[in-house]
């Protein structure tokens, strides 16, 4: 079997999980008999489409699904996603929260399952860990868009008024100046700007600790990254998080209520300074002798079951 993947564009989340599967996939493509191609003017089978399909064909499509818009002028921005669900034979969500979310936005009901995202353990195991950070310290990472209420995380890592050090890696432009000129005084709080891959993981090598309050978020990468270097996780509980994260590896706080249909996301990051920091304190409580890695994030692992579904159902 051919099976077509895409790998122009998107960005992110979306990109990085598509290049570490279809890697994996290419290698173990004589194990599997499925052949991994990437010219949609070439032969193919079927096509296993992220986000949305990219090329018109009447093949089969497997398509792997993110979350969807839920804002102002979700309809129209939803549109081409929507069509492409509903064109798809089967979907792979990431997460349950995606499911529930899309299928309660979109209208829709399709043949699917959940498979969470993954990472491929090989990448990190020769990185060696930042030796400049310090014992106990906590890292946060992403493209700090107001979604990810990075004023809300980090107020609250103040007003925890612990001595440990916070490591915030990503693009700061949504951060406003009033906010990051204050921020930046702090002397345990570091903002080291966008990393990239191997940078990004010995930081989280280094570190102990990684908060991610994201408003609605299906299944994050960084959650990812940080549970294979044995991070313990401080989430919100909006998101497909609590999905992955063990409960002897993360504090999820209570911060929103959503029934699974369109709202406004003005009010996004003004979750309240004392309950993050209470949050960090009960994840700073967790007893665990050591840092473990987490087999059910492998990509080995998620890779059979993506072959799984394309074997059944294609």
């Amino acid at each position: 079997m051919k099976l077509l993947i895409v790998m122009k564009k998107f960005s992110g989340g979306p990109k990085i999980f598509r290049k570490r599967l279809s890697d994996v996939l290419e290698k173990r493509s004589k194990k599997t008999g499925i052949e991994i191609v990437h010219d949609p003017n070439g032969k193919f089978d079927a096509e296993l489409a992220f986000v949305r399909n990219l090329t018109q064909h009447r093949k089969p499509i497997i398509l792997r699904v993110d979350g969807c818009y839920i804002g102002g002028g979700y309809e129209g921005k939803n549109r081409i996603y929507k069509e492409s669900a509903q064109k798809a034979k089967f979907i792979i969500y990431q997460s349950e929260f995606s499911r529930r979310m899309c299928e309660s936005i979109w209208r829709i009901s399709k043949p699917s399952v959940v498979i969470n995202n993954g990472i491929n353990f090989d990448e990190i195991k020769h990185i060696q860990k930042d030796s400049a950070i310090p014992e106990g310290s906590f890292v946060a990472s992403a493209i700090w868009r107001k979604n990810k209420r990075p004023v809300s995380m980090i107020q609250g890592f103040i007003d925890a008024g612990i001595k440990n050090h916070f490591y915030v890696i990503g693009d700061t432009y949504g951060i406003p100046e009033r906010y990051l000129s204050k921020f930046k005084k702090h002397k345990n709080i570091h903002f080291l700007g966008p990393c990239d891959f191997e940078r990004s993981i010995s930081i989280f090598k280094a570190c102990d600790y990684q908060l991610h309050l994201s408003q609605i978020e299906s299944c994050p990468n960084a959650v990812i990254e940080g549970l294979a270097c044995g991070l313990k996780v401080l989430y919100s509980n909006l998101q497909g998080t609590k999905e992955i994260v063990p409960p002897d590896s993360g504090i999820k706080i209570k911060t929103d209520k959503w029934k699974f249909k369109p709202i406004g996301l003005g009010q996004h990051d003004r979750i309240k300074p004392g309950l993050v920091a209470d949050g960090i304190h009960r994840l700073m409580a967790l007893k665990s002798d050591k840092k473990t890695y987490r087999s059910g994030i492998d990509i080995n692992i998620i890779a059979d079951k993506y072959v799984k579904v394309i074997k059944e159902h294609v």
